[in-house]
């Protein structure tokens, strides 16, 4: 079997993980310090690995970020999962979707509005600007609010979340770290409590301001989030108070995992597939005109959960960015038994490392895999492709449970970004020096000109 070493470095990881995956196998050792991983990038043993029910803990990686996340629906495994997945997909529910589009609109203005206000004809970082926009919107879908999420302490809030996932790939990179007394004795502990400090500070005062005069519900909770836009932390607030079948620190957990995963991963996409429209002007005015073709000249025209399924070329186009740049671009899990590949066995009590990076990029799947090409998620260009070989919401029964949430919101982002905005380039693909950490980042952010349409 393929092996690789990987030495204890930081600053050139997702280089060097690229340069040793790009010609191994589907399957291959990955020896990190003590610990040997074995990783993935065949959709065929991946789907071995994610496809089921068998293998659905995670990686003691995951376990890094235990003291942020607590055992919410990102970390935790086995029944209490289970659970909880079944309490919070109401929250998710397709008529619940419809309803969150104006909110998605309302934040979409304030973005196009804070751009044309200062930062027009000259490069801009979108990162932060696209980090409020979906900061702002799961806070109000998810949390019931977003008149917080402008603030002084929203700010102290995404800067927190920066450096614990920064300690969370640093860990990984130093596996003395992963010894939790050595860990406790390190600058990262230091970095990891003083984050920590502000992140639960944040997410505290958005349960408490929820939970005042919070008015429980007896009805049906699939009949209650349909009728009425529910967000996702009353759920879990009925559930404590009128069911008892979650606490305090419980509530948190989730809140921290929804608000992390609802506004990082989102942001990320909505960073590159800027960037790669600004750099491609022929397909990004074609987008242009299917949704001026849908929603007509007038501004003000909002646009409705229906006009969002005419638009196919913005949905090509979306998930092509995601296919090039996954905001997770990397997964984990731990068999639970053995897997048998065409490469070998691969044996009970192993950790996994699934690039999905990697996969997104493989040749046999996707001729010319460096280029942007929306046409390939055409439906006739989609059969006989394995179906996982393109996951950026993971997959199987573990997938993402805000899925269809991310692409609503991203496709109201770009209509009315699209509408007011020409995207010029500025950075591109070749000059972007990536890097991770949870998220697929670029190490400089990512610039663009914001050009006003006449």
């Amino acid at each position: 079997m393929f092996q690789v070493n990987l030495p204890i470095f930081i600053e050139e990881a997702f280089v060097k993980t690229r340069e040793w995956t790009k010609d191994a196998p589907a399957v291959a050792h990955l020896i990190t310090g003590p610990l040997m991983f074995v990783g993935l990038k065949g959709p065929y043993e991946i789907e071995s690995a994610i496809g089921s029910m068998k293998h659905m803990e995670k990686s003691f990686l995951y376990k890094f970020l235990n003291r942020w996340l607590g055992e919410g629906l990102l970390t935790s495994t086995g029944l209490k999962w289970q659970k909880r997945r079944k309490m919070l997909t109401p929250a998710f529910h397709f008529t619940i979707l419809q309803q969150f589009v104006s909110t998605f609109n309302k934040e979409v203005k304030r973005f196009v509005d804070e751009i044309e206000t200062g930062n027009l004809n000259k490069p801009t970082n979108i990162v932060p600007f696209v980090s409020n926009f979906s900061l702002a919107t799961i806070a109000e879908t998810s949390m019931g609010s977003s008149e917080f999420m402008h603030t002084q302490e929203s700010i102290d809030y995404k800067n927190a979340v920066s450096r614990i996932s920064d300690v969370f790939y640093l860990r990984f990179s130093k596996p003395w770290t992963w010894i939790q007394p050595i860990f406790d004795l390190s600058s990262l502990r230091k970095i990891e409590r003083q984050s920590l400090e502000t992140l639960h500070q944040f997410t505290n005062f958005i349960i408490e301001k929820r939970s005042e005069n919070f008015k429980t519900f007896d009805e049906n909770l699939d009949d209650m989030c349909i009728r009425k836009k529910l967000p996702l932390l009353d759920i879990l607030i009925n559930a404590k108070i009128k069911h008892g079948t979650i606490n305090n620190d419980e509530i948190r957990e989730e809140v921290d995992t929804f608000m992390f995963e609802g506004h990082d991963t989102t942001a990320m996409c909505l960073t590159y597939t800027t960037m790669l429209l600004a750099c491609h002007k022929d397909i990004q005015e074609e987008v242009y005109q299917e949704i001026i073709h849908v929603l007509g000249p007038n501004l003000a025209q909002e646009p409705s959960h229906e006009d969002f399924t005419q638009m196919c070329l913005l949905d090509r186009c979306i998930k092509e960015s995601l296919r090039l740049y996954p905001p997770v671009p990397t997964i984990s899990r731990y068999t639970s038994e053995d897997i048998n590949t065409k490469f070998g066995v691969i044996p009970e009590g192993v950790e996994l490392l699934i690039h999905l990076y990697d996969l997104h990029r493989n040749p046999k799947f996707w001729p010319n895999p460096d280029v942007f090409d929306p046409s390939r998620h055409l439906p006739e260009n989609c059969i006989g492709r394995h179906p996982f070989a393109y996951i950026p919401f993971s997959a199987g029964p573990r997938n993402c449970i805000g899925q269809k949430y991310a692409m609503l919101e991203i496709k109201a982002f770009f209509c009315g970004v699209l509408r007011k905005f020409r995207l010029e380039p500025v950075d591109t693909p070749d000059t972007l020096v990536m890097t991770q950490d949870v998220m697929l980042r670029s190490q400089n952010g990512v610039k663009v000109n914001f050009v006003l349409r006449n």
